[in-house]
């Protein structure tokens, strides 16, 4: 995956309210997913219906949507990819644990994120792509 735009993200460590370079939370990662793919700002979740963002159904997913879950820490936000042929979530998978934060930037196939403790509920795409 090294010629892949994403690259360069995988494996960088969580942080709570991490925009990065260095390290990302989830709605960091995304954002910068974004500003590298072009599509308008991220809108906070309350205002996604009347933004440039919207709501498709789960057979519709592709590469640069968004979708957004509940993750075993709270709502959780990440980037559709597509990776060596296979349609892939990436997501700043993390919590500040006892010693402080614990977590990466990750990807999974989307039944391995759910599995791994994440109730997907919503796909998001932006309405100029």
């Amino acid at each position: 995956m090294t010629s892949h735009w994403a690259a360069d993200l995988i494996g960088k460590p969580w942080a709570a309210g991490a925009t990065g370079p260095f390290a990302f939370d989830c709605r960091g990662l995304v954002r910068e997913c974004i500003r590298r793919r072009g599509l308008p700002p991220l809108p906070d979740v309350e205002e996604a219906h009347g933004s440039d963002w919207r709501a498709i159904s789960d057979d519709e997913a592709m590469p640069d949507d968004l979708i957004t879950m509940q993750g075993p820490n709270g709502p959780h936000v990440g980037f559709m990819i597509e990776a060596n042929g296979r349609l892939l979530v990436m997501h700043a998978n993390g919590h500040q644990g006892e010693l402080g934060p614990e977590g990466i930037v990750e990807l999974h196939e989307l039944r391995q994120a759910v599995s791994n403790g994440y109730a997907r509920f919503r796909f998001w795409r932006a309405t100029c792509s």
